[in-house]
C-alpha cells in the first residue's frame, strides 16, 4: 500500500485496486483567503484524477470539499464517501455538482471498499 499527502488534507492512498482519494483540494479556497501547502499546480496534469477508484470527503470546508476540483477533474460515477450528517448538506452538494454515487456512511460504520480496502467513519468527538 501506498500513501502520498499533496497539501493539507489531501492524500491519495493506493492499494493493488484501489485508489483512494481523500479531500482531494489543491490551489485557493475562500476566496483566496486560503493556500493549500505545499502549493501544487494542476498545469501538466501533475496528478492523475482519472486513476482515481473512489473518493472520501469529511466534511464541509473549502480545503476539504473543493466543488472546482470534484466538479471539474472526477468521473461523476466515481463512489463517494462521506459520513452521513444530519443536515446531508455535504450529500446534498456533491449530488448538485452531477455526482451519482454518493455513499453516505453512519458513525463507526465500515466498508468494505475493494479486497484489500476498507474505511471507517469515526466520529469528529472522538479525534
Amino acid at each position: 500500500m501506498e500513501v502520498k499527502h499533496y497539501s493539507n488534507s489531501f492524500i491519495i492512498v493506493k492499494s493493488q485496486e484501489t485508489i483512494l482519494f481523500c479531500d482531494p483540494w489543491v490551489g485557493t479556497a475562500n476566496y483566496g483567503g486560503w493556500l493549500s501547502y505545499p502549493l501544487v499546480s494542476l498545469k501538466g496534469d501533475p496528478i492523475d484524477f482519472k486513476e482515481c477508484t473512489a473518493i472520501y470527503i469529511s466534511h464541509l470546508h473549502e480545503d476539504h470539499f473543493c466543488p472546482r476540483i470534484l466538479e471539474n477533474h472526477f468521473n461523476k460515477n466515481i463512489p463517494i464517501y462521506i459520513k452521513k450528517f444530519t443536515d446531508r448538506r455535504l450529500y446534498k452538494k456533491l449530488i448538485h455538482l452531477g455526482h451519482k454515487n454518493v455513499l453516505e456512511l453512519e458513525d463507526w460504520s465500515s466498508k468494505k471498499i475493494s479486497e484489500e480496502m476498507e474505511i471507517t467513519i469515526i466520529p469528529p468527538d472522538i479525534t
